[in-house]
């Protein structure tokens, strides 16, 4: 049956006995027309895998035009638009859409990742932001959608909701060092060193052993110039670092910052003071030399 006889119909329908014929004209039809999509679409697969992405992805698009609200093309066309560096934006639309028809196609949901990890890597964060946030509702319990969330509200700057969805996320997970980093990186970038302090120290009581958390609460303590804090911290990830690794090494230059910084400090402090002592007999020897012409001006007067 082809798309001729389809349109040939109606003029079949003159009588009842046309009518008929039409109508079953019509109905043989509808598999004929399903089988042509799913036709486009093997051939536009095969032209993708044989080399051809241009044609492809022209076949797929040309689906689309034709039946918009038919969502059989739109995986495909996804993901060689992904593999072709195509337009997020677009890639998000046709996932979106296929999902809503299905919802549970565990493909399309990692490919709506995979096009929001693509997204922060390219500098578009608010098409990562909509990725996450069809993934959070749809699959609202898998923490790793949930993390990609707080991380693609972080790089919107949306500091209330990083900190909202890590700090969940540390309730249910609190052994999964992620989301620390995250919150308190977000606290870092705000100059809220106690708060991140606080962070390291909570990831550290989960996992006492983890190097890189005291090392990073040590940065945290030395912004914040408490050095013996951080000189203390900086020891202890010494102690705890395995011999020979690179993390021993880093603390040592720790350790060598916390002093260089501490030193500074120390002499920029004094430099204050000699300053502030400069400033201060400066200041009394013009209040002295004023006074004296006032006095001198007086003398004078009294003297005519």
């Amino acid at each position: 049956m082809s798309w001729s006889d389809v349109r040939a119909a109606p003029r079949w329908a003159s009588d009842m006995r046309g009518l008929r014929i039409a109508l079953l004209v019509l109905l043989a039809a509808v598999p004929a027309v399903a089988d042509t999509v799913d036709d486009e679409i093997v051939a536009a697969w095969e032209a993708f895998n044989a080399g051809d992405a241009g044609a492809a992805i022209a076949r797929l698009k040309a689906l689309r035009a034709a039946d918009p609200e038919d969502v059989r093309p739109n995986a495909r066309l996804a993901y060689i638009l992904l593999m072709e560096d195509g337009d997020l934006d677009e890639v998000e639309g046709l996932l979106v859409q296929h999902l809503g028809a299905h919802s549970e196609d565990e493909w399309a949901l990692e490919h709506l990742a995979i096009a929001a990890e693509r997204a922060l890597a390219v500098g578009a964060p608010a098409v990562a932001r909509n990725c996450a946030k069809e993934l959070k509702r749809l699959v609202p319990d898998e923490k790793d959608y949930r993390y990609l969330w707080a991380r693609a509200c972080y790089h919107m700057g949306e500091n209330v909701s990083v900190a909202q969805a890590c700090a969940l996320l540390i309730d249910d997970y609190p052994s999964w060092a992620l989301p620390y980093w995250l919150l308190a990186r977000t606290f870092a970038d705000q100059g809220q060193y106690d708060e991140e302090v606080e962070v390291y120290r909570d990831l550290l009581k989960e996992q006492p052993g983890n190097v890189d958390a005291r090392m990073r609460m040590a940065r945290a303590q030395l912004m914040r110039r408490d050095y013996d804090a951080a000189e203390e911290t900086y020891r202890s990830a010494l102690e705890t670092a395995e011999a020979g690794s690179g993390l021993r090494e880093d603390a040592q230059a720790g350790l060598d910052l916390v002093k260089s910084s501490r030193a500074l400090t120390e002499r920029l402090r004094k430099q204050d003071a000699f300053l502030s002592d400069v400033l201060l007999g400066v200041l009394a020897a013009w209040v002295l030399v004023v006074v004296g012409l006032l006095l001198a001006t007086r003398r004078g007067g009294g003297g005519r």
